[in-house]
C-alpha cells in the first residue's frame, strides 16, 4: 500500500509540473 501511494503521489507531482 505504501509503495502504491508513493507511486500515485509521484505521478500527481509530475502531472502538476507538466501542467505548469
Amino acid at each position: 500500500a505504501l509503495l502504491h501511494t508513493t507511486s500515485g503521489t509521484m505521478l500527481v507531482s509530475i502531472r502538476t509540473l507538466a501542467q505548469k
